[in-house]
C-alpha cells in the first residue's frame, strides 16, 4: 500500500508540473520521459512491487508516467487523433490476436502475449506522439537512453564473470564453456534473468546503429570524435562476445545499408573509423583468446551440419508448416506452446514463421505491411531531406529495421521492446523539409 500511495503522489506531482508546462508550450518533459522510459528497458528483472498477479518493473512506473503525461498533454493541447497507416496497421494487427484467442491452442499464454503487444502499443504511441514535429530531439533522446543503458549492463557482466570458472579461463588462454557463457548466469541474462543471449545481441545491433544516427562520428571537437570511437568500441565487444551468427549477419547488414543511405558525401568521412573499428575488434578477440571460438562461429556459417542450434530451428520450422495443415488460419496467439508440448519453448526462432503459425496469413501479412511502410518512410527521409542530420538518424533507424529483418529469419517474435521503440520512431521520421 505504501509503495501504491507512493506511486499516486508521484502521479499527482507530475500532473501539477505537466499542465503549466503544455500551457506555455514547453516539452522538455518529454525528452526526459523518453531517455528514462530507454534506459530502463534493459531492467526488466528489476520488479518495484507485485500488482494483480504481476511485477510492475522500473520501466514500467516510467512508462505509466510517459502515458499519463501524454494523456494530459492531448487533454489540453489538442484533442485530434491523427492516425498514420502504420498506426492503422499496428492496431489491426493487436486486434487480429485477440480475435485468434476464439480459436488459439492455449488461450491463457494467448492472453498473456496479447496484453504483451498491447504494452508494447502503448510505448509505440506514446513515442510516436512524441516524436512527430520534433523528429531529431526526440530520437537524440532516445538514443541517449538505449546507448547510457550500456553503462549499467556492462557493470552487470562483471560482477557476474568475477570470480567465475569462465573468467579464469579467458585469463589463462583455456578453452571455455560457450554455452555456460551464453546463458543466464553469463551474457543472456544480462538484460533480465530469463532473458536469452538473443535479446542482448539485438539491444546491441539497435544501439549500435542509433549511436551511428546520434553523428557523434561529424563533432567539430576531437574529444567529442574521441567519445564516440569508445563507446561504439565498448557496444561493438558486447556484440562480438554474444557470438549470436543471426545478431553479426544482422548489424552487418544495417550498416551495409546505413553507410548506402547516408549518400557519398559523408560515407568519405567514415574511412578512419571504420579501420578503428576493425582493428579494435581484432585486438579484442585476439586479447581475450577468443579467435577459435569467433572463427569456428563464423565457419558454422557454412557448415550447419551437426550445429544443434540449427537442427532445433528445423524442427521447429517442420513442426510449424506441419500444424498450418490442419490450421491454416493458424493455431492462434500463444498456440505454439501447445505445438512444442509445453517443453518451455513457444518461439518458433523464426520472425515470418511465427507470425504465420500463430495468426495465419493475416496476421503475417499484417506485420509485413507495417515494416514495409516503415522501411519506405526512413529511407525516404534519409534521401530526400535538407537537413543531415535528419538524414543520418532516418537512416539508422532504417538500418535497425534492416537489421531486425535479417535477424528474424533465425530469432525473436515482436514482443521485444526495442523494435517497438525503432517503429515509433521511424513511422516520425519527417516526409519532406
Amino acid at each position: 500500500m505504501m509503495i501504491l500511495a507512493a506511486l499516486a503522489a508521484l502521479a499527482v506531482l507530475l500532473a501539477a508540473y505537466i499542465v503549466p508546462a503544455v500551457r506555455r508550450q514547453d516539452f522538455r518533459y518529454r525528452d526526459v520521459l523518453l531517455f528514462a522510459v530507454a534506459f530502463t528497458i534493459p531492467l526488466r528483472g528489476l520488479a518495484v512491487m507485485t500488482f494483480a498477479g504481476g511485477h510492475v518493473r522500473l520501466g514500467d512506473i516510467f512508462l505509466l508516467l510517459a502515458i499519463e503525461a501524454a494523456a494530459l498533454e492531448w487533454l489540453i493541447a489538442d484533442r485530434r487523433v491523427r492516425l498514420t497507416r502504420i498506426d492503422v496497421l499496428l492496431i489491426a494487427l493487436i486486434l487480429w490476436c485477440f480475435c485468434t484467442l476464439a480459436w488459439s491452442l492455449d488461450r491463457s499464454f494467448g492472453v498473456t502475449r496479447s496484453i504483451t503487444y498491447t504494452r508494447d502499443l502503448l510505448l509505440y504511441g506514446v513515442f510516436a506522439y512524441w516524436s512527430r514535429e520534433r523528429f531529431l530531439p526526440a530520437f537524440r533522446a532516445v538514443s541517449a537512453g538505449v546507448v547510457g543503458s550500456f553503462a549499467y549492463l556492462y557493470f552487470n557482466l562483471a560482477l557476474r564473470l568475477a570470480g567465475s570458472d569462465i573468467a579464469s579461463d579467458v585469463a589463462s588462454g583455456d578453452a571455455f564453456d560457450l554455452m555456460q557463457f551464453r546463458g543466464g548466469g553469463g551474457m543472456g541474462g544480462l538484460t533480465f534473468s530469463d532473458g536469452s543471449v538473443l535479446d542482448v545481441s539485438l539491444w546491441a545491433t539497435v544501439a549500435i546503429l542509433l549511436w551511428l544516427g546520434f553523428g557523434g562520428w561529424m563533432s567539430l571537437r576531437r574529444a567529442g570524435r574521441v567519445f564516440f570511437v569508445v563507446v561504439m568500441c565498448a557496444m561493438v565487444a558486447i556484440e562480438i562476445v554474444t557470438f549470436s551468427r543471426g545478431g553479426w549477419l544482422g548489424l552487418a547488414a544495417g550498416i551495409a545499408c546505413w553507410v548506402i543511405w547516408i549518400g557519398p558525401e559523408l560515407r568519405r568521412k567514415l574511412l578512419v573509423y571504420a579501420v578503428v573499428l576493425l582493428a579494435a575488434g581484432v585486438l579484442l578477440t585476439y586479447q581475450l583468446n577468443l579467435t577459435r571460438v569467433v572463427t569456428k562461429r563464423f565457419e558454422m556459417f557454412i557448415a550447419t551440419k551437426g550445429d544443434k542450434a540449427v537442427d532445433e530451428r528445423v524442427e521447429y520450422w517442420l513442426k510449424s508448416f506441419q500444424a498450418l495443415e490442419h490450421h491454416p488460419m493458424g493455431v492462434g496467439i500463444g498456440g505454439t506452446n501447445v505445438l512444442f508440448e509445453h517443453r518451455g519453448v513457444w518461439l518458433v526462432h523464426n520472425l515470418y514463421i511465427q507470425f504465420l503459425t500463430e495468426l495465419g496469413p493475416i496476421g503475417l501479412g499484417l506485420l509485413l505491411g507495417i515494416l514495409a511502410l516503415v522501411l519506405e518512410r526512413t529511407i525516404r527521409a534519409a534521401r530526400v531531406l535538407a537537413d543531415r542530420w535528419t538524414r543520418i538518424a532516418a537512416a539508422s533507424l532504417a538500418a535497425a529495421i534492416v537489421a531486425y529483418l535479417v535477424t528474424g529469419t533465425t530469432n525473436f517474435d515482436l514482443s521485444d521492446l526495442v523494435i517497438w521503440l525503432v517503429l515509433a520512431l521511424a513511422s516520425a521520421a519527417p516526409r519532406h523539409g
